[in-house]
């Protein structure tokens, strides 16, 4: 952590002020959008703390790459992640979001080699099974041949293995979650695995849809209805998360013959 003087020095020079911050969040986080998430406003306000610490350029470096490739900007992730890929103890995680933006550009032989790649380098990093799994699922949801589960029973097996090194990671039981979906043989156990994923964080939608489609594989519409709407309410524009859950909202009325007012995007 930065000392005291570095922090201000920031916050000056950034013009950060503080105490406007805290009300930001105060007026982001009301009662309502909090008891969505299970969250207590008064202990989120108070446990903020502002502080600075130093990261080594590799560091910022795969953080900024990991950026690009959620933004799919390739150009911008070539140069980040190629800056990451210098240093031993950052060149797994490089390989593994390379493989990450060519997966989604469905290069699936490149993405692939370089996930193979990344695991070989760090076999005992759970981040590293877990983007192996990420994308065996995804390889199979692109897939033309969607009767064969091989990706499916693979990704479960790097899952174990990250879950076996750190239960902590909450991507673990989402994926997981994912996984028992996609077999839908055991829906019960989809639920297990996103209720525990949402527990360890509650303020993802992802997390929180998937629990919702659990619910409703298992036949429980009033848990799969509650979990859509607040994700519709809690929204801030009309993502792809927002138009997932009114979907699921949708079929659950439609599959019980019954008639129900259109749930506004506040």
């Amino acid at each position: 952590m930065s000392g005291q003087g570095e922090i201000e020095g920031f916050v000056t020079a950034f013009r950060i002020q503080p105490d406007e911050l805290r009300e930001k969040l105060a007026r982001y986080g009301d009662r309502e959008c909090c008891d969505y998430i299970d969250l207590d406003e008064e202990t989120l306000l108070d446990d903020l703390d502002l502080t600075l610490r130093k990261l080594p350029r590799r560091e910022i470096a795969l953080a900024l790459g990991r950026i690009a490739v959620a933004f799919h900007d390739a150009e911008l992730a070539e140069h980040w992640l190629g800056s990451a890929r210098e240093y031993d103890d950052t060149l797994a995680q490089a390989l593994a979001h390379e493989a990450e933006l060519q997966a989604h550009e469905e290069n699936f032989s490149e993405a692939g080699k370089l996930v193979d790649e990344a695991a070989s380098i760090s076999p005992d990093d759970p981040r590293i099974q877990i983007e192996l799994a990420n994308f065996l699922i995804g390889r199979h949801k692109r897939s033309a041949e969607t009767n064969s589960f091989a990706d499916i029973h693979a990704a479960q097996s790097a899952l174990a293995r990250a879950w076996a090194q750190d239960k902590s990671l909450a991507n673990i039981y989402a994926l997981t979650g994912d996984t028992y979906l996609i077999l839908g043989d055991k829906p019960e156990r989809a639920v297990e695995m996103f209720e525990q994923a949402v527990t360890l964080n509650p303020t993802n939608r992802r997390f929180r849809y998937g629990l919702a489609l659990a619910y409703s594989k298992t036949g429980n519409k009033e848990s799969a209805v509650r979990i859509a709407r607040s994700l519709i309410n809690w929204a801030h524009g009309d993502d792809e998360i927002t138009k997932q859950a009114q979907e699921l909202i949708d079929e659950q009325e439609r599959s019980h013959g019954e008639t129900t007012e259109s749930v506004g995007i506040y």
